[in-house]
């Protein structure tokens, strides 16, 4: 592995949560879609192509249960298509458990954690200035950290960060701020 090799990287999400997939009432969902750079080592100079990632995730949970009932990830390399995955496969954890899926949490799921209520503060995201936007801290049940700012203007977190020890890096921080809100 090359010197330092910790980098930091932005990635575009979109996420939309619709109601009645696979044909069902009682069912939720979720089309996730992300646009990164694609970073790789050639030697000992890190390559980068722009827009070179793009994944596309869609799941389908029951809504009373949280209960993954369908779910595929495609993912496009530097114009590349790779293996579709089937997530019933792959997801063999709980939410709370520890950071997961492509956000670290679903953002319109249910996320069962114990968290403490910090204060109130003011933060910038790309979405806005959020005056008294709400702190809360918590642990997954693994003990990473997870840090969550909400507004009452937005139904998801406005900002989050999360510890992940899961991905590369020294001390590795995931963090996210929302962008828009349609």
């Amino acid at each position: 592995m090359p010197p330092n090799p910790r980098f930091q990287w932005e990635t575009l999400v979109r996420v939309d949560r619709f109601a009645g997939c696979m044909g069902m009432s009682s069912a939720i969902g979720y089309n996730t879609s992300e646009t990164a750079d694609y970073s790789e080592w050639v030697g000992q100079n890190k390559v980068v192509t722009p827009g070179g990632m793009v994944s596309v995730f869609n799941e389908c949970y029951d809504k009373g249960t949280g209960k993954l009932l369908s779910g595929t990830a495609t993912e496009i390399l530097k114009g590349i298509p790779q293996q579709p995955v089937n997530l019933l496969a792959e997801k063999q954890y709980s939410p709370e458990d520890r950071p997961n899926g492509i956000m670290g949490i679903e953002p319109f799921g249910e996320l069962n954690l114990s968290l403490k209520a910090i204060g109130t503060e003011s933060i910038s995201v790309p979405a806005g200035s959020f005056s008294n936007a709400r702190k809360f801290e918590g642990n997954f049940t693994d003990g990473t950290p997870i840090t969550f700012w909400v507004s009452d203007r937005v139904p998801v977190p406005v900002k989050y960060e999360i510890a992940n020890k899961y991905i590369d890096g020294e001390n590795p921080i995931q963090l996210y701020e929302l962008k828009n809100w349609a």
